[in-house]
């Protein structure tokens, strides 16, 4: 009895442990599992996110290479303008160069033909001065001598002969003065005339000049570059102002360049807020000058 007794206890003993062994083993198995199976769902979900972003990083890479394209693409064509302008530039300065040499040698003709004018003035002043001298002398010696009338007869008559010819010089001396002064009306509207043309061309070379710096504002606003687009588009609208107030003399030109004032006006107003709606009003302008121009240039 004694002895099977501690045999019980044993295998009682022996069954506890093995029934706690293998609970224990069961627990880490679960909890191993556990484990492995979140660290799969984990590592799934990671790449997941990985993809995604893999695949946003190609959809901006390929945004910035458009972009990029873009950019290249308006820079090119800028490129191209501006070297159109120059070239506009460059023959408005040899026309302008052209225009101040022939002004010139016309300034120097009237210069020169006024100074003949009040030569022959002064020569003629000095002809009547001396013929009225005579004439002031012959009337003082006909009064003086009027009871020797009969017996001065016949110098009367050469007296009369001599106030006939004096008369005559006269009159080719005021057809002479009548012909100087319509030569110096003459240089007097070709003067003018250049003096126009002159500035019509300084007027052009200005539009010119405003017409690039707005070129350069959309570049700036292409590069989202507001600061100096806002500056160039302010000293274009300055530019333009200050001609239109000073030198256009065209109503209909005077008004297109109105409008031209007024887009840019409402573009710095709408700079900072809308660029969008500031860029489509710019471009408004750069078209309406770019007519401007062309009509000036291919009237």
């Amino acid at each position: 009895m004694s002895t099977n007794e501690p045999t019980r206890r044993n295998t009682a003993s022996r069954l506890r442990w093995i029934i706690r062994v293998t609970f224990f083993t069961l627990l880490l198995l679960t909890v191993a599992f556990a484990v492995a199976t979140a660290g799969y769902w984990g590592f799934a979900q990671v790449q997941r996110s990985f993809d995604r972003l893999i695949v946003r990083s190609n959809t901006h890479e390929r945004a910035l290479a458009d972009l990029r394209a873009e950019i290249d693409r308006l820079t090119r064509e800028n490129e191209a303008q501006q070297r159109e302008l120059a070239a506009l530039q460059a023959a408005r300065r040899d026309d302008l160069a052209t225009l101040n040499a022939q002004l010139t040698q016309q300034q120097q003709a009237l210069t020169t033909a006024v100074a003949q004018l009040n030569q022959r003035h002064d020569e003629q002043a000095a002809e009547s001065d001396a013929l009225r001298a005579g004439l002031i002398a012959m009337q003082s010696d006909l009064i003086t001598n009027t009871t020797q009338l009969d017996e001065l007869g016949g110098e009367l008559d050469g007296v009369r002969a001599t106030l006939s010819t004096v008369a005559t010089r006269l009159g080719a001396l005021e057809e002479l003065a009548g012909s100087s002064a319509q030569q110096a009306a003459t240089a007097v509207a070709a003067t003018d005339a250049m003096t126009l043309t002159l500035r019509s061309a300084q007027e052009t070379l200005l539009l010119f000049q405003t017409w690039e710096l707005m070129a350069r504002a959309r570049l700036r606003l292409l590069e989202n570059n507001l600061g100096l687009a806002t500056a160039d588009i302010r000293l274009a609208e300055q530019t333009l102002s200050q001609l239109n107030e000073a030198m256009f003399t065209d109503s209909e030109e005077a008004d297109a360049l109105a409008q031209v004032i007024t887009r840019l006006q409402q573009a710095l107003a709408s700079l900072n807020i809308n660029a969008n709606g500031a860029a489509q009003d710019l471009d408004r302008a750069w078209d309406e000058l770019d007519q401007i121009i062309s009509r000036r240039i291919r009237p």
